[in-house]
């Protein structure tokens, strides 16, 4: 079905949208690399992983049943763009726009409108918390494959199977737990993961992404103020697992006053972006958790206006 291919290219899309916005400590097309990754790997990226959304999409709506939900998905997805790119730079990112792809599917299958963003991420949801130990099994495969700084093999994960134990598979199985309990229990520790199993930081940046392009109709300010919206309010694990939680503090602390003075002024907002992103530089700081959550947000911005998608940039 052409709607189908339609929802599929916008959700990718997002992956190419979220790069394009000056976002402090991050990719953008203002700096030519950052953490091994340029701005043009994340625009191959959207469309590298377009036919694997597609198929996502496409399981929603006829309810496929198959033995992993999504995460099969995710894991070639990301294997596809580590051997295009030679980078990750969606592992994150996917393990959120796939559920939502998903409940897409589902709400066009019931004929739904895809209008009401808390529907689409209600079911993206549900889509989590109802995936399979193949899910779990299959996530923890890209992982390994995407080899993240932050998630190291010493790493206490309590309970839990640690993802380089080369046994996680059989151990995985004996447990029975889909990637949704997993992921819930990961919560204290990935923003990520527990975004994955709640869309709560992802419902409330829609709601102020949509208010601030009401205020100026500039669609990347709007991503640079969401993007400090969601730092100002949360510890970003990335930094975190990486310089600790007095940086990761910091970080947010920064963010927040940035976004105040950039809400009450007009001209030079970037110039105010442009100093906090200098100050993360040189202190090596990337919010790369934040990051994968706007992704999430553009996303779902994107295909709840599906009919009319350029309503949300012009």
């Amino acid at each position: 079905m052409k709607v189908l291919d339609e929802i599929s290219s916008l959700l990718s899309a997002a992956f190419a949208l979220e790069a394009l916005a000056l976002k402090p400590g991050n990719v953008h097309p203002y700096v030519s690399m950052r953490n091994n990754m340029t701005y043009e790997d994340f625009v191959l990226t959207s469309t590298i992983i377009q036919p694997y959304i597609f198929k996502c999409v496409k399981r929603g709506f006829y309810q496929w049943r198959t033995r992993a939900v999504f995460a099969d998905l995710l894991r070639k997805a990301l294997s596809k763009v580590i051997d295009t790119t030679g980078a990750n730079t969606c592992l994150g990112s996917l393990l959120l726009v796939m559920p939502i792809a998903y409940s897409a599917g589902r709400m066009l299958r019931l004929r739904k409108d895809l209008g009401e963003h808390h529907s689409i991420l209600r079911i993206a949801r549900e889509t989590v918390m109802s995936s399979t130990v193949y899910d779990a099994i299959e996530f923890y495969r890209a992982v390994r494959l995407a080899s993240p700084g932050y998630i190291r093999k010493t790493d206490d994960v309590g309970e839990q199977v640690n993802v380089w134990d080369p046994k996680y598979k059989s151990k995985l199985l004996l447990r029975g737990e889909g990637l949704g309990y997993i992921l819930e229990k990961t919560c204290s520790r990935d923003i990520v993961a527990c975004e994955a199993v709640s869309y709560s930081i992802t419902s409330k940046s829609v709601e102020f992404f949509k208010r601030r392009l009401r205020a100026h109709r500039d669609f990347r300010r709007a991503i640079s103020e969401t993007y400090l919206y969601i730092l100002s309010n949360n510890i970003d694990t990335m930094v975190l697992r990486l310089r600790g939680y007095d940086a990761a503090l910091k970080t947010s602390n920064m963010a927040s006053r940035t976004l105040e003075k950039i809400i009450r002024i007009s001209d030079n907002w970037i110039k105010e972006v442009s100093r906090l992103d200098q100050i993360f530089a040189v202190e090596k700081i990337c919010p790369g958790s934040t990051a994968d959550i706007i992704v999430a947000v553009l996303a779902t911005l994107l295909i709840s206006n599906y009919n009319k998608p350029y309503t949300i940039y012009k």
